[in-house]
């Protein structure tokens, strides 16, 4: 499979398309077994502090990354801060002050994203698609 027919078949998944390995944090695409995405380990948690990340009940935030693999072969690694307490993971925006992330980084957090609370997290948080 190229990288673009990839792209392709993930821009317009659901959580519903994937499975979920909770204590591995793995989540495979249910169309092509081969598409996986899997939260990176981390010796240790590092904090994430930007204004829009502490918007939030719990306003401690922190880095967390999810590699996709095709297969054993990474495709992409992808930046997300997990807000409010763990509750929702938010892929990072453009910058600092442009909070826009791509149609990219929004299939992925949908893929992540376990509950129907995403849209409700990147609306608090300010951050809307480029």
């Amino acid at each position: 499979m190229r990288y673009d027919e990839l792209r392709e078949h993930l821009l317009n998944t659901t959580a519903n398309d994937w499975l979920y390995e909770d204590s591995e944090g793995v989540f495979t695409f249910k169309n092509d077994l081969l598409v996986t995405i899997r939260r990176a380990p981390q010796e240790e948690r590092h904090s994430f502090a930007e204004p829009w990340a502490a918007k939030f009940p719990d306003p401690n935030a922190w880095v967390e990354l999810y590699d996709l693999f095709y297969g054993p072969s990474l495709v992409e690694r992808f930046y997300f801060a997990s807000v409010d307490g763990g509750r929702a993971a938010i892929p990072y925006p453009k910058s600092r002050d442009d909070l826009r992330i791509t149609a990219w980084q929004y299939a992925i957090a949908r893929a992540v994203s376990r509950g129907s609370e995403l849209d409700k997290y990147l609306e608090r948080a300010g951050i809307g698609l480029a």
